[in-house]
């Protein structure tokens, strides 16, 4: 069953979905004693620590604009090429 279908928790994380999703499914995989390769959970781990920078990046703009400066919050928010 669980090799079939996963739950998506990301709901209340918006920017760091990738790290709600890991922890459970982490979890299911100890309980199943399933093997990971270990570039997969080094790909883990590099996409659970950009979504962590990305979440810290997000708050800190949004603390600064609620100070009155939006010109940080417009970098921070700009798509990079």
């Amino acid at each position: 069953m669980f090799t079939h279908c996963a739950p998506w928790p990301d709901q209340p994380y918006s920017v760091a979905a990738f790290t709600s999703n890991y922890a459970w499914v982490k979890t299911v995989e100890e309980l199943m004693g399933a093997e990971i390769p270990e570039r997969a959970q080094y790909l883990r781990v590099i996409f659970s620590e950009l979504q962590r920078i990305a979440s810290n990046l997000l708050g800190l703009a949004t603390h600064v604009m609620d100070l009155g400066a939006i010109t940080f919050f417009l970098f921070a928010m700009r798509e990079r090429e």
